[in-house]
């Protein structure tokens, strides 16, 4: 739980939002193409009021959009651990500087620098705080929730014959069936496993 760790948490979560900012634009491209196709909404997965298409991908778009405002504030508040030492105290460092404490204090917002950080924690013991992972797991965990919630509608569309995952011409077995719809592409089962994992890892480490 070292300084290197944080720098793999800011790089994977900045690749994180990357790829939110991606499935945002492209959800807004479709909620535009079809805003004015009318459908059927549902409440409770019972027939309500009609809608469109396009309004009803806004709601996977907000959400979607609710996860980058989440990750771009841990982002923002992220901080390097800094060079402390073995318990936190910098003690090696004010032997090794003949107790000048104002050189000492220049080291930690130079590492911050080079590393890609704002600054450094001003308190630590050998590891950074393990609230950092559990932060930047609660927004993977919520990403997750909303994939699922995306891909868990596409299901209940499909069975409803709304729209139809991507069915391949050479595609065999018992999903070829004519009356049996299997979907070729996996992605929404994926999207579902992912969302259990990472809830799974977020209730462990807050078990720690």
């Amino acid at each position: 739980m070292c300084s290197s760790d944080l720098r793999e948490l800011l790089v994977s979560a900045y690749t994180s939002g990357k790829k939110l900012v991606n499935v945002i634009a492209e959800l807004s491209k479709f909620a535009a193409q079809y805003k004015d196709q009318p459908t059927l909404a549902f409440t409770h997965f019972q027939p309500a009021q009609p809608t469109t298409v396009g309004k009803r991908a806004t709601l996977w778009m907000q959400e979607f959009e609710m996860d980058l405002e989440d990750l771009e504030y841990v982002l923002g508040s992220l901080k390097l651990l800094g060079s402390k030492g073995t318990t936190g105290t910098q003690a090696s460092f004010l032997e090794l500087f003949d107790g000048d404490q104002e050189t000492i204090d220049k080291i930690d917002p130079m590492i911050a620098e080079k590393m890609g950080f704002k600054a450094c924690y001003p308190v630590s013991g050998q590891t950074y705080s393990r609230k950092v992972d559990t932060r930047v797991l609660n927004v993977l965990a919520g990403i997750a929730a909303s994939a699922h919630k995306f891909s868990n509608d596409i299901r209940l569309l499909q069975h409803l014959k709304e729209i139809e995952e991507p069915f391949e011409k050479t595609q065999i077995g018992s999903s070829a069936m004519a009356y049996k719809r299997n979907p070729r592409d996996r992605k929404s089962t994926r999207l579902n496993s992912s969302h259990t994992s990472i809830s799974y890892a977020v209730f462990c480490l807050k078990k720690k």
